[in-house]
C-alpha cells in the first residue's frame, strides 16, 4: 500500500514503524532464544530502511488538511 502510494495512507507509515521497532526492540530482549539475533538485525535493518523511506516521502504530510485531496478526504 505504502509503494503505491506513499502519501495516500493516513496512519499506515506511523503503524509500520511502531509494529518494526517493537518487534526490534522484543527480539533485542530475548537474545537468548534461537533466532533472535538474526530477527534483532534483519528487523532493525527494516525499521531503520522504513524511518528513511518516512523522511524521504514526507510520510507526515497525510495529516495535513487536505492532503488526501478533495475527492479521498475521510
Amino acid at each position: 500500500m505504502l509503494a503505491l502510494a506513499p502519501r495516500k495512507q493516513r496512519g499506515m507509515w506511523e503503524l509500520l514503524l511502531i509494529h518494526k521497532i517493537a518487534v526490534t526492540i522484543q527480539a533485542a530482549f530475548i537474545l537468548d532464544v534461537p533466532n533472535a539475533l538474526l530477527t534483532l538485525i534483519a528487523d532493525g535493518l527494516v525499521s531503520t530502511t522504513t524511518i528513511a523511506g518516512y523522511l524521504l516521502c514526507r510520510g507526515w504530510h497525510t495529516w495535513h488538511r487536505g492532503a488526501l485531496g478533495p475527492n479521498d478526504n475521510r
